[in-house]
C-alpha cells in the first residue's frame, strides 16, 4: 500500500514540474492527506495519566509505548494488552514534552525533557525496579 502511495507522490511531483499541472498537484496532495486522515481511528484508549499527554513513542520493537504527560509521569504501556508495564514520576517540576527510548540501550534508558527546561535520563535496572516497587512508584 505504501509503495503505491509513494509512487503516486513521485508521479505528482513530476507533474508539478509542468506549470499547467501545479493546481492539480496541490489538489491531489490535499485529497491524499484528507483520505489518510479519514482512515485514522482509535486503536485503544489508555487511561492512566491525570493530565494532557504531550508525547508518545514506541520502543524499537514496537511492543512498548512510552507516554509523558502534564502530570509529570512517564508510563510504559504493553502495546498488545494496553496494560501498564511501569509508571514513575519523572522528577520534572513542569509538564513533560518529550520522552524517548535511548537507542542501543535495550529499552533500559529513557530521556525526558519538560517545560522546566531540564533533561533527565531514567535508567531502568533491577535495582531501580525493586526500589520503585518498595516506595510505591509502580
Amino acid at each position: 500500500m505504501f509503495e503505491s502511495f509513494f509512487l503516486l507522490v513521485k508521479i505528482l511531483q513530476l507533474l508539478k514540474s509542468i506549470p499547467q499541472c501545479i493546481f492539480f498537484y496541490q489538489f491531489d496532495l490535499m485529497f491524499l492527506g484528507q483520505d489518510l486522515v479519514l482512515r485514522l481511528g482509535i486503536h485503544r484508549k489508555l487511561n492512566r495519566h491525570r493530565g494532557c499527554v504531550n508525547t508518545v513513542s514506541f520502543n524499537a520493537d514496537g511492543n512498548i509505548l512510552l507516554s509523558g504527560s502534564d502530570d509529570r509521569t512517564v508510563i510504559l504501556w504493553d502495546w498488545d494488552t494496553g496494560k501498564v508495564k511501569l509508571s514513575f514520576h519523572s522528577c520534572h517540576s513542569n509538564n513533560i514534552f518529550q520522552a524517548r527510548f535511548m537507542p542501543y540501550t535495550n529499552d533500559q534508558t529513557i530521556v525526558t525533557c519538560a517545560a522546566d527546561g531540564e533533561v533527565y535520563t531514567h535508567v531502568s535496572s533491577s535495582l531501580f525496579l525493586t526500589l520503585s516497587s518498595q516506595f510505591g512508584l509502580l
